[in-house]
């Protein structure tokens, strides 16, 4: 298809190389001039018979040049058909064309460089406005080719040109109607499609009917892009504009995003990419306290708005503001084969430069490279003052200068020469001011300086209440809101502009994504509220639920929290199927799902998981029990930080009501004597060491109760020290995974697997999901059987799709790694390996196919499947060898 597509651009301004974070990136910039067009040679790329006939036509020539000057690539090239556009801005033509069928070369070459030369967009506002579009095109190609037939001459023969027959007829019939004089291409296109409508051409062929292929290929590429009467007029724009810049065309519904880099390239993301890219992505986003059910949604509102600019042809990097979280997000690009096509997106967990503007609107490049590291030592000193970690100072910058108001301070007289911009903006919701500095002559900012929180300026940074409010926000928040200030006596909008300013910002919510507690005192009560702020203006507010006044009553655990948050800890609910973890790698804390996890129970699972957070012990890798003593450990403590919160609540319902969920489980009588021992020997203790000595032997012992526990997530059989001892066994043992994989690769030589990225490769710990040895097969039974099974992390994802992948990779996880399967055989070349267990006391059975290589390539997971009798498989306890 011949379509407009995209200009590839080379700035003329030089490509410099600059540091950015101790690595070396090339960047393009925009700043002056104009493109700098390739060699306009229309010979490039073509062998000696086909500059022999481009040499008889100097008209095609010059389209060929003016072609060269908008950046495309025309030249010879192995192809399937005998030509090929492939979209961005390529011509390919078969090397033999020119040889064999000159006609046909010169006839291809004429209609692709007149259809590229128009420059009339598609439009997909409805089939018929779409088809005289496509027609157009057409049409101008087919006179192109028509003009230079008329004015041939090759070695004085007639050289006739090869034009579609409907687009000749029109021609012919609209130039004898017309007095001979040439028809336009959309004179032309009209009278095609309505000569395809009389003859039926129109609409989906019927079985039998003869068509002419410009029909077919007109409503091929009509239903690519899936159109139907419920498809979003905004994904009909968005498919629209990719195809007429790139020429790659997309069902509505499956393009996630399309955008246009800094230097006027588009790109595109296909939404069936977004899962693998999540799954392989998802530490970097939740750096940045976005839920890994948000990832999808947030990737693509970031590509519609954004300006990325190119770190090289494969790579862009995009800097997006955030509005929701108020904070800066940098996002790396990563292209495919396909003209545009984003195959990764990665959330940066170390922040690269960008270009800023400022007061006067002008781009200077920015990165800490550039800046004085004493500057540097400054600025992170002040953000510790606003209680924000050293790891976000570039996150600080980069919102600043992305959503900051600029003002240009005047000169300072003891640097002379030097541009100083001071920003005034909001991080996280709380307000910042933090100023640039720019020497005389310099393209880039060398000065940096965060004022710290006690001399920032605030006053510019408070923007109100939205005058909508009550209608932006649910029935019951909004009375219950109306219901607190009527005990203030005052309207609720004036409770909100009196409670939500920066001073008076608590923290930000754990349970509600996006919204900040604020908290302050009215006639000596205290009042507080949750906000969510856009551009410094409260858009929704509610008041604190049962979590959040549980929290607020124990100063100890809140303490704990808001200290966590200004570390850069991310602490949120996650999704159905996330689990609830503490990651201190990636410092986020995850407490499940918000549907099912609230009030006192939500309490116990934060008090839990930031004693993992804060816990110092060290896990023990020497050997298997080494680690699970260090596991116990590690639990213990958090267990008993359970209890000893009930020493920080302040007496009253909410301690009660606390005390009373503790009891509800099995262990709680044997934790509660542990507890009650403890505060015994506390008190009776006469130095720290003791205290210390007390509190470890309590440590232990829950941790001894901890172990016997089963874990929510995995076969009812299983403990916390068997899935302890499992996961040691596969990571650190003597027969590792990548032991296991070394294995396979040596017993079958030569075999690959499907990589994430779809290539074939040698398996490896990239691409092998999970790895089990097999239990050899009865002789006489279809051979000898491959001594282990593997799943691929590509054949993970795919037969993941439709169902929610962390629980379905969970499940999977969980029958590998604790039970034995049964095996039957599946004709003579394949075998299934049945998996069964019970969690929560429901029947689960994972049935997955293998190959005779052992690779798995088909994973159903069924819910509720009753046992087939004895003969099913023994889960494996811990103590089974």
């Amino acid at each position: 298809m011949r379509s407009r597509l995209l200009r590839y651009v080379t700035l003329d301004k030089p490509r410099r190389n600059v540091a950015m974070m101790g690595r070396q990136w090339v960047h393009r910039t925009r700043l002056g001039g104009q493109p700098t067009p390739p060699p306009a040679d229309p010979m490039l790329g073509f062998g000696a018979q086909a500059r022999q006939l481009l040499a008889a036509h100097p008209e095609l020539c010059r389209q060929l040049r003016d072609l060269q000057a908008q950046g495309w690539t025309i030249g010879d090239q192995q192809v399937l058909r005998e030509s090929d556009l492939r979209g961005h801005r390529q011509i390919a033509l078969h090397p033999d064309l020119a040889l064999h069928q000159p006609a046909m070369f010169v006839s291809i070459l004429a209609r692709h460089c007149g259809a590229a030369l128009h420059q009339a967009p598609l439009s997909l506002a409805s089939e018929r406005a779409f088809s005289l579009g496509f027609l157009e095109k057409e049409a101008a190609g087919a006179l192109n080719a028509i003009a230079l037939e008329q004015a041939r001459d090759v070695s004085g023969q007639s050289l006739p040109l090869t034009v579609d027959r409907p687009m000749r007829e029109a021609y012919q019939m609209l130039r004898s109607t017309n007095g001979g004089v040439m028809p336009s291409a959309a004179q032309m296109a009209m009278q095609v499609h309505e000569q395809f409508a009389l003859s039926g051409q129109l609409g989906m062929r019927v079985g039998g009917q003869r068509r002419e292929r410009l029909a077919d290929d007109m409503q091929r590429q009509y239903q690519a892009f899936g159109l139907h009467p419920e498809v979003a007029s905004d994904d009909i724009a968005r498919v629209e504009h990719c195809f007429n810049r790139t020429g790659v065309a997309h069902a509505a519904s499956s393009l996630a995003a399309f955008g246009t880099d800094q230097s006027g390239d588009s790109y595109w993301l296909q939404r069936k990419q977004l899962s693998g890219m999540i799954h392989r992505g998802v530490g970097g986003f939740a750096r940045l306290g976005i839920a890994e059910s948000q990832i999808a949604a947030f990737i693509e509102q970031a590509l519609a708005a954004g300006r990325p600019y190119r770190l090289d042809d494969r790579h862009l990097v995009l800097t997006y503001h955030d509005r929701e979280r108020d904070q800066a997000v940098q996002l790396y690009l990563t292209l495919g084969e396909r003209p545009g096509e984003i195959t990764s997106v990665q959330a940066g967990s170390d922040m690269q430069g960008h270009f800023v503007k400022d007061a006067k609107g002008q781009a200077h490049w920015f990165d800490l490279a550039h800046c004085d590291p004493l500057d540097q030592e400054k600025a992170i000193r002040a953000c510790a003052t606003h209680g924000i970690d050293a790891q976000y100072l570039l996150d600080v910058v980069h919102t600043a200068t992305l959503a900051g108001r600029a003002t240009e301070l005047p000169p300072d007289a003891a640097v002379p020469g030097v541009t100083q911009t001071e920003y005034q903006f909001t991080y996280r919701h709380q307000p910042m001011s933090a100023v640039l500095r720019r020497a005389p002559g310099k393209a880039y900012v060398n000065g940096l300086q965060i004022r710290p929180r006690e001399t920032t300026p605030v006053a510019a940074t408070t923007g109100g209440v939205a005058a909508d409010i009550a209608e932006r926000m649910d029935s019951e928040h909004w009375k219950a809101l109306v219901a607190g200030g009527a005990r203030f006596g005052m309207p609720a909008s004036s409770v909100l502009e009196k409670v939500v300013k920066p001073d008076n910002m608590i923290m930000p919510s754990i349970e509600y994504p996006g919204f900040f507690q604020y908290r302050t005192r009215i006639n000596g009560e205290t009042l507080a509220v949750l906000a969510r702020l856009e551009d410094g203006i409260v858009v929704e507010a509610r008041m604190l639920s049962a979590f959040e006044h549980l929290l607020h009553a124990c100063p100890v655990q809140e303490a704990h929290a808001r200290k966590l948050q200004s570390q850069g800890w991310q602490i949120g609910m996650g999704s159905y199927g996330q689990g609830i973890y503490c990651d201190t790698v990636q410092r986020r804390i995850v407490l499940g799902d918000a549907t099912q996890e609230s009030g006192v129970g939500l309490f116990k699972l934060l008090v839990h998981e930031m004693a993992h957070a804060r816990y110092d012990g060290e896990l023990a890798m020497g050997s298997e029990d080494a680690y699970v003593a260090s596991s116990a450990a590690n639990e213990g403590n958090s267990l008993l930080s359970e209890y000893e919160a009930l020493e920080d609540l302040a007496p009253g319902a909410g301690r009660e009501e606390y005390l009373d969920f503790l009891s509800r489980f099995s262990f709680s009588a044997q934790a509660m004597e542990i507890y009650q021992r403890l505060q015994h020997a506390l008190a009776q203790a006469g130095s720290e060491p003791q205290r210390r000595d007390a509190r470890l032997a309590a440590q232990l012992a829950m941790g001894d109760i901890y172990a016997r526990q089963s874990p929510a997530s995995a076969p009812d059989h299983v403990t916390y020290e068997s899935n302890w001892r499992a996961f040691y066994r596969e990571y650190h043992g003597d027969d590792t995974k990548a032991v296991r994989i070394g294995r396979l690769a040596r017993e079958q030589a030569g075999l690959t697997v499907t990589g994430v990225d779809g290539s074939q490769e040698a398996p490896s710990l990239g691409n092998i999901y999970r790895i089990k040895a097999l239990p050899p097969r009865p002789q006489g039974e279809m051979g000898r059987r491959p001594s282990q099974l593997f799943v691929t992390s590509s054949t993970l994802h795919q037969q993941s799709i439709g169902q929610d992948f962390r629980v379905f990779a969970n499940v999977v996880d969980r029958a590998l790694m604790h039970c034995e399967p049964e095996l039957e055989a599946i004709g003579t070349a394949a075998e299934q390996a049945i998996y069964r267990f019970e969690m929560d006391g429901v029947p689960h059975q994972v049935a997955m196919v293998l190959d005779g290589t052992g690779q798995v390539f088909s994973i159903k997971h069924a819910i509720g499947t009753q046992r087939q009798g004895a003969g099913s498989a023994s889960p494996m306890a811990a103590s089974t060898s």
